[in-house]
């Protein structure tokens, strides 16, 4: 948006390749250990569900507790980092940018143009913090 014809002399088939593929490798790498640990019980009274199995992971009940508490302390973390963090920032600073230079150029003749990019700013804040942080703080309180 700042720079098109910049963007247009560098965009490469390569380039677009790794763009499309890198997210999914992050992806899949990143729910890995939900495929390792992942399993179903069935309790007596016949109702199945899903949850995390560390057995393997420890000789003692405490270990294995220990364990699942940092593996999902940790993956709540990296979720909130990856999911909302780095997003947020991207935006934020991206929108900030571009707000910048048609200030700059003094291509606003009014102040739409910025509450309109405020407005997209906030509205993705809006969106992804509050479920963000319940899910955050729900794995950092763990217990």
């Amino acid at each position: 948006v700042l720079h098109p014809v910049w963007a247009q002399n560098r965009r490469t088939v390569s380039l677009a390749m790794k763009v499309i593929i890198g997210p999914w490798i992050l992806a899949l790498v990143l729910t890995l250990p939900v495929f390792l640990f992942l399993t179903t019980v069935t309790i007596p009274n016949g109702d199945t569900y899903c949850t995390f199995n560390f057995a393997s992971w420890g000789d003692t009940p405490e270990k294995r507790k220990n364990v699942a508490i940092t593996m999902l302390t940790a993956r709540g973390i990296t979720r909130f980092v990856i999911g909302f963090s780095m997003p947020m920032s991207i935006v934020a600073i991206c929108y900030g940018l571009i707000a910048a230079k048609i200030h700059k150029k003094g291509m606003i003749k009014s102040s739409r143009p910025l509450r309109v990019l405020t407005a997209v700013v906030a509205s993705f804040f809006i969106c992804w913090f509050p479920f963000q942080l319940v899910a955050l703080l729900s794995t950092v309180w763990l217990k």
